[in-house]
């Protein structure tokens, strides 16, 4: 009898006698159990299949001591774990059989009624898990203790992971695991403040992979945000077109927003973004082909913007926005150029722009190619149209480097610096915050060289060497070209005309930009005398101030003209001539004509509004424009002999009116647009070839 008792002993140590009906769970469930009177122990059931690795928590709600017990399908106790007052856990747990398993929950003493929660989960992939992408944030919510949620994606061999969770409250202890395709912990997230992070990590091979989120001390309960991304699987995200500005909305824990942008050989990316809230620490991260991480900065309630270089060869990298502590929502706006010629960015050549930004998006901007040349001024200006936004202006080389900028609450100004080469640079235009829209107003004058010429002299014909002159273009400008009007080239020529003469030249520089000049030489007929005794006029001044006309041989031209005793203040010419070059331009009503004076070409004046004729030189049509806020009224036309050859009225009023200068039957020459506006009157030349 004693040894028949001794074995009922034995079979009672490893059979367990498990009170309650067995309740049959499966995989995944996270269940709520409630032990309702002393020494109850609740039963589960489930079937498992050799190789599964079982992950199983329970944890109390007030009072339970948590007590698991696991049993394979011989009855046999292969894991068990307790915990006075806090979470048994069994982890890593290997199943050697196929067949049903059996998990008993109690309270450790025997002696404790309450809630209880209780988890069953495999760590290795079993197709009851949410299945999600490659670069995904989502939120969810444990709602019982001891809960885990579970996830599966799939990679490739070392690509880059970046995983990262974080709840909505401080007292949810936030955990999340990656695991093989076969249940091998590769990953436990590492604690980084109230987040919880996992990576940048290289995944060791290609297939599935499962992540478990789940709160760390299994008795809290909470929304929780989840974000995965594969930083090097760019392949994945769509490629950002030129230009593309709007606003982003964060609306979850830990959301991250990606975007793909592709860089060649002499294309630059100018990305820029900026929150509308102080409480949104925004940053942002760019990460290379190798998921490699480039460039972080991160922001409150300022502009971030990264200008990202050319690279030798084609390629592509990944930006990535989110707040830096993952638990404040709110909108940003962002700004990707794309700064390629032709395609994406608005070329500024030899024309002076006027044009009007209409900024609808914070971090918006506009970005433009601006010819420079070297040491000339950085002639642009940006202003305020509206009283809210604070202009700023930058220059950047083509490799990507900034030379020079301003801003300034009412108008940028970048007139103090100098092109430090020929060369096309990059206009950037926006608001110095980012945080401001608004209506902003850029004004460049593109075609200043740095050019100077006389605008007129006086020769004597009849009279060597004063018979010639000479006529320059002064330029700190180099590689320049020149052509004038009477054939000759070179920044100097010397002309001897007969008569009054307006020369015009062309400069044109290494970019084939153009700007054309004019001079007017005015020609004294100086010769006197009849017959074959021709002489030269000279007045002579007295020392009581009276002049006298004089005729006299050119050997009696020079003691006048060397001034010596006596004829200091003699001069060539007739005492009563009244030289063009000395008086002022006036306008004259009568026959239609403009009666030239001094400088014979018409002084451009400093006012609000702004007159282009483009192009210049023209072959047929050109385009009259005025900026801003004026409306053509009239243009007229005129030669350079102030004879008037049509008056043109728009039919419609408008800024801007395009002509055809073939119409007109006009030889080929400088002719004069006189443009009447509903402000103000301006005259401009045009050469027609």
């Amino acid at each position: 009898m004693k040894h028949n008792l001794m074995l009922l002993i034995l079979l009672v140590g490893s059979i367990k006698l498990y009170s309650g009906a067995p309740i049959s769970i499966v995989y995944g469930s996270n269940y709520e159990g409630f032990i309702a009177y002393k020494g109850e122990q609740d039963t589960f059931t489930f079937i498992a299949k050799k190789d599964d690795v079982l992950f199983i928590r329970m944890r109390d709600e007030q009072q339970v001591d948590s007590h698991i017990q696991l049993y394979n399908p011989n009855g046999t106790l292969i894991a068990s774990d307790w915990s006075d007052g806090g979470l048994a856990e069994l982890r890593n747990v290997s199943i050697n059989t196929d067949g049903q398993y059996t998990l008993v929950a109690f309270d450790n003493n025997h002696n404790d009624l309450g809630y209880y929660g209780l988890s069953i989960h495999t760590q290795n992939l079993k197709d009851y898990e949410t299945s999600i992408s490659g670069f995904v944030s989502l939120e969810n919510q444990i709602q019982k203790n001891a809960a885990i949620h579970t996830y599966q994606f799939s990679a490739q061999k070392d690509d880059v992971l970046f995983l990262e969770v974080r709840s909505q409250h401080a007292f949810f202890e936030n955990q999340c695991i990656l695991y093989d395709q076969d249940g091998n912990e590769l990953f436990i997230g590492e604690k980084k403040g109230a987040r919880t992070v996992i990576g940048p990590v290289k995944l060791p091979e290609s297939g599935p992979y499962k992540i478990a989120v789940f709160d760390d001390g299994g008795n809290d309960k909470d929304v929780y945000g989840l974000t995965v991304q594969l930083l090097n699987r760019h392949d994945l995200i769509e490629t950002l077109t030129c230009d593309e500005s709007f606003t982003l909305q964060f609306n979850q824990l830990v959301e991250r927003k990606v975007f793909k942008i592709h860089t060649d050989e002499d294309i630059l990316h100018l990305i820029e973004c900026k929150s509308n809230d102080v409480q949104l620490e925004l940053s942002m991260e760019i990460y290379d082909e190798a998921g490699k991480q480039i460039y972080h900065q991160k922001q409150s309630n300022q502009l971030i913007h990264s200008m990202i270089d050319d690279s030798p060869a084609a390629g592509t990298y990944l930006v990535v926005l989110y707040d830096e502590h993952g638990n404040d929502t709110g909108s940003c706006g962002i700004q990707f150029h794309n700064i390629q010629q032709n395609a994406c960015t608005t070329t500024i050549s030899c024309q002076s722009l006027a044009q009007d930004i209409d900024l609808v998006h914070l971090a918006e901007s506009q970005v433009y190619f601006i010819e420079g040349f070297a040491q000339n001024p950085v002639n642009v200006f940006l202003e305020d149209m509206g009283d809210d936004s604070e202009p700023y202006l930058r220059i950047y080389t083509k490799s990507g480097n900034l030379f020079a900028e301003h801003h300034h609450e009412e108008m940028a100004d970048l007139s103090d610096f100098v092109f430090p080469y020929d060369d096309e640079f990059i206009l950037v235009a926006s608001d110095f915050s980012g945080n401001d829209i608004g209506l902003l107003s850029l004004s460049y004058d593109g075609s200043a060289m740095d050019l100077s010429l006389d605008d007129c002299q006086m020769i004597y014909d009849g009279f060597d060497p004063y018979s010639t002159a000479t006529l320059t273009v002064e330029s700190s400008t180099t590689n320049l070209s020149y052509a004038w009007s009477d054939g000759q080239s070179g920044a100097s020529i010397n002309v001897s005309p007969i008569e009054d003469t307006e020369y015009f030249v062309t400069v044109t520089n290494a970019q084939g930009c153009t700007e054309v000049l004019s001079t007017y030489v005015e020609v004294q007929d100086v010769h006197c005398g009849i017959g074959n005794n021709i002489k030269v006029e000279v007045c002579h001044v007295k020392n009581n101030g009276t002049h006298s006309q004089l005729c006299l041989s050119e050997e009696g031209v020079w003691p006048h003209l060397q001034n010596g005793v006596g004829h200091e203040e003699c001069y060539l010419g007739a005492c009563n001539y009244v030289s063009i070059c000395e008086e002022t331009l006036v306008d004259s009503d009568q026959d239609n004509q403009l009666q030239f004076g001094e400088k014979i070409h018409l002084r451009e004046t400093k006012q609000a509004v702004s007159f282009q004729v483009y192009p210049n030189p023209s072959s047929d049509a050109c385009t009259v424009e005025i900026s801003p806020n004026a409306i053509i009224q009239n243009i007229q036309l005129y030669d350079l002999k102030g004879q008037l050859h049509q008056i043109i009225v728009p039919e419609s009023q408008d800024n801007v009116y395009t002509m055809s200068l073939q119409q007109f039957g006009l030889a080929k020459g400088i002719y004069l647009l006189r443009i009447e506006t509903d402000t103000t009157t301006e005259t401009l030349r045009i050469l027609y070839i």
